[in-house]
């Protein structure tokens, strides 16, 4: 349903796939989620950061949503302390400055909290399961 979407906003350094698995991962695609803490849209976004990356639409309409989370992740995957997209993926769930805290760490994804650790490998197992070539993970 979203795909088009996803396949517009992908940049060269992020394959349309990992996009549409980390929605699904934090909303199972659904446009009108909020989460306990508050995250809200198909890409779950909190207040401040959809502020700053939702350019003035709203949180709930799907396309803006994933035009925000391509522009987020590109931006956090060019910060100097993520070294691969995996940690790009913590940091979008964890926070960038915990993950820039435990990112030269040789054991960074032990030191994730469960939450996070659980994450990744759902979004990889979805990335998979939407064509994605498996690639190596640090768990």
């Amino acid at each position: 349903m979203y795909d088009p979407y996803f396949q517009q906003y992908a940049t060269s350094m992020l394959d349309w796939r990992w996009l549409k698995a980390q929605a699904m991962s934090e909303s199972a695609l659904d446009p009108l989620a909020e989460s306990p803490v508050g995250a809200k849209g198909l890409c779950q976004f909190m207040d401040p950061t959809w502020n700053e990356w939702g350019n003035g639409q709203s949180v709930w309409h799907a396309p803006s949503s994933i035009n925000a989370q391509a522009k987020y992740m590109t931006w956090i995957m060019q910060r100097p302390y993520v070294y691969d997209h995996w940690q790009a993926l913590a940091a979008y769930n964890w926070g960038i400055g915990n993950v820039k805290r435990i990112s030269t760490d040789e054991s960074w994804f032990t030191l994730l909290p469960r939450e996070t650790r659980d994450y990744l490998p759902r979004i990889n197992r979805y990335f998979v399961e939407f064509g994605g070539i498996p690639v190596n993970t640090p768990f």
